[in-house]
Formats: structure tokens, sequence, C-alpha cells
């Protein structure tokens, strides 16, 4: 876990290995979590309302969930230290957006 840490365990230390693309990867499991997920969607389309929900409680979304708040919403934070990205200046409250 990465909460509280000084290395980040799911991105590289050396900014030149750094996915521009992508912030931070999934885990390696969730595109076959995604594929289960589409056979329940198919499953309920057909009307098999028990196969799906079956299908879905057999995901892994704890694990996810947990994944998401341990390294997706830490990931920015060591991003930035890693390329040393200054500060953002922040938008004067005036000029943001309305909620």
């Amino acid at each position: 876990m990465c909460r509280g840490k000084q290395h980040f365990s799911e991105i590289p230390n050396d900014p030149k290995l750094l996915d521009l693309r992508s912030p931070l990867r999934p885990p390696k499991w969730l595109n076959s979590q995604i594929e289960i997920f589409a056979v329940a969607v198919r499953e309920f389309v057909n009307g098999n309302r028990d196969i799906c929900v079956d299908i879905i409680n057999s995901l892994r979304g704890d694990e996810f969930c947990s994944w998401y708040i341990e390294h997706g919403q830490n990931s920015g934070r060591f991003r930035v230290k890693i390329i040393n990205a200054p500060k953002p200046i922040p938008i004067p409250e005036d000029e943001r957006d309305p909620l």
C-alpha cells in the first residue's frame, strides 16, 4: 500500500519511465473483470436476472475499491513528486465554473 509511504508501488520512480498517457495503469486483472461484467449485462438483457446477479457478486468489486482508494487517489501526488512539478496556481474563485 502507498498511503503514508515515500515510494509509490504502482508507478516507477524514474520520470523517464512514467506513462504520459495514463497517470496510473489499472491492475492487470481488471480487464478480465470487465469481460465478466459484460457477460453479466448480456445475461440481464436476455432476461436472466438471477444469473446476472450471481456473476456481479463474483466480481472483485471490493478489491477494486480498495485498490482505487489506496492507489488511484494517491497517484497524482507521487507523479508530481517524481517529476518535480511546481504547484499549480489556484484559479480565483470568481473565475471558476459554477457548480
